[in-house]
């Protein structure tokens, strides 16, 4: 858990908040285990900033998993899948007002977003008697950007790899 503050602007004409501060705040957990063959590791992030320009703040959550089953009767198989999700919501804006109000948007207009982050991965990984190994990756991986501007995007991936790793012994004479 943390917790962090802008302080007042020296210039009290500046500060548009009530009170002393603003403040960002936000919470990390983590929790691994093994149960039997299985590996387990889960994690996420929660985050909240009041921002200290007027009107702009963000909020953030994130959430991820990561699972890995290595197989008994077959020494050194193992699959597995990991996964990463954020979702941020917020508003910024790029002009501000005037030379004397910095903290405030031109025309006390600004940008409100959410965006979406998502990767799912899926593994196979084997290591051979003879100091081989296999793999096999994929990954998808989606960003979704909405805003109120009609300036929003999302994009799309797919992706795999197939790889043999092997070390060799150089004997030199």
């Amino acid at each position: 858990m943390f917790l962090a503050t802008y302080d007042a602007p020296k210039n009290v004409k500046y500060k548009w908040w009530k009170g002393t501060s603003q403040n960002q705040t936000g919470v990390n957990f983590s929790h691994s285990e093994k149960i039997g063959q299985l590996d387990l590791v889960l994690g996420g992030h929660m985050f909240n900033d009041e921002g200290y320009r007027y009107l702009e703040n963000e909020k953030r959550g994130r959430f991820n998993m990561n699972l890995r089953y290595n197989f008994k009767k077959i020494p050194g198989l193992a699959i597995g899948l990991n996964t990463n999700m954020m979702e941020t919501r917020g508003g910024l804006f790029f002009l501000w007002q005037n030379a004397d109000s910095v903290y405030h948007p031109q025309g006390l207009d600004l940008q409100r977003f959410t965006n979406q982050r998502c990767n799912v991965d899926p593994y196979i990984n084997y290591f051979t008697k003879k100091g081989g190994k296999f793999s096999l990756r994929s990954r998808y991986y989606l960003t979704n950007n909405n805003n109120d501007k009609n300036q929003g995007s999302r994009a799309e991936l797919y992706y795999n790899e197939f790889q043999y790793q092997k070390r060799f012994k150089i004997i030199l004479p």
